[in-house]
């Protein structure tokens, strides 16, 4: 019996640091990242200054933050966002809805994007390092959000004590305690009335 030969997907490599990309539009925009000038695709709506490495990445973040001017508010706790399924994706934190399944073990995610990073564990491949402290990591934004640890201030200030940290999820786990403070308070005065 012949057996057949499963066809290589074709990868397409960077000429300037031999980075493999899956598709030839990756790797167009990557390109951009070996420019002089690098960083230098600037949002300019509503003051808003940002600066991305790609025009594609520009045309995303206009389309996402600066088109859509409605906000999408979860009924459990008032998250709010400008992007219809992140509010999807949100509220199954409140409903426990894990439609996503590995393969490999079994366990539920509340997104694709969550399953995917999960399955990097089964490879047990951890591309990601730190070039400050060497800790590798499956997936490129647990980098990046651990990067801000080796920061030499804390960016992100809580506008109502001043307390501040380095990290945006360590803000808004604090700004969750207020809000369980402030709901506490509420809580007694309806008591004592």
């Amino acid at each position: 019996m012949a057996s057949k030969l499963a066809k290589k997907p074709q990868l397409f490599t960077c000429n300037d640091c031999q980075k493999v990309f899956k598709t030839k539009s990756t790797l167009r925009y990557h390109l951009y990242s070996h420019k002089p000038g690098n960083g230098t695709f600037t949002c300019n709506n509503d003051g808003c200054k940002r600066t991305f490495k790609n025009p594609k990445r520009l045309s995303d973040h206009k389309r996402r933050y600066h088109l859509n001017t409605e906000d999408y508010v979860c009924e459990y706790c008032g998250y709010h966002t400008r992007i219809k399924c992140n509010l999807t994706v949100h509220r199954r934190q409140h409903t426990g809805e894990r439609p996503y399944c590995c393969e490999h073990c079994g366990n539920g995610f509340a997104s694709s994007y969550q399953l995917n990073i999960h399955r990097e564990i089964h490879s047990g491949e951890r591309k990601y390092c730190c070039i400050i402290c060497a800790e590798s990591f499956n997936d490129a934004k647990a980098l990046y959000h651990h990067r801000a640890l080796h920061a030499e201030e804390n960016k992100y200030v809580c506008n109502l004590c001043d307390k501040s940290y380095r990290q945006s999820a360590g803000l808004s786990q604090h700004v969750r305690w207020h809000r369980k403070q402030q709901e506490r308070c509420t809580d007694v005065i309806k008591i004592v009335q």
